[in-house]
C-alpha cells in the first residue's frame, strides 16, 4: 500500500483514510465521481496534497483489480476470502 493510506480499526471504523486525517478514501472518490477535479477536492481539504489524492484514487483502483479485492489486504498484504479479516480478529 502507497505511504498516504491507512486502515486503522480505530479510525473511520477500519475504512481506508488519508494518513494523519480522518479523511476516507471514499470521500474523496465521491467527489470525483461527482465532477470534482483534483484542484478542487484539494481545495475543499486543504490539508491535502494532490499527491494524497492521486493515492486515494490508486488505492481504489488496486481494490477493484480482481486480483486483490477478493484476497488480498491492501494494508498488509495478508491473503484472505475476507478483505477485513485481518483488521479485525
Amino acid at each position: 500500500m502507497n505511504e498516504f493510506i491507512r486502515v486503522d480499526p480505530e479510525i473511520c471504523s477500519g475504512k481506508p483514510t488519508i494518513r494523519g486525517t480522518r479523511i476516507m478514501v471514499k470521500n474523496i472518490l465521491g467527489m470525483g465521481a461527482g465532477g470534482y477535479a483534483v484542484d478542487q477536492i484539494v481545495e475543499a481539504y486543504p490539508e491535502l496534497t494532490q499527491e494524497m489524492v492521486q493515492a486515494a484514487l490508486e488505492y481504489a483502483a488496486a481494490f477493484i483489480d480482481e486480483e486483490h479485492s477478493d484476497r488480498t489486504c491492501m494494508s498488509c498484504g495478508w491473503r484472505s476470502y475476507s478483505i477485513r479479516m485481518c483488521h479485525w480478529s
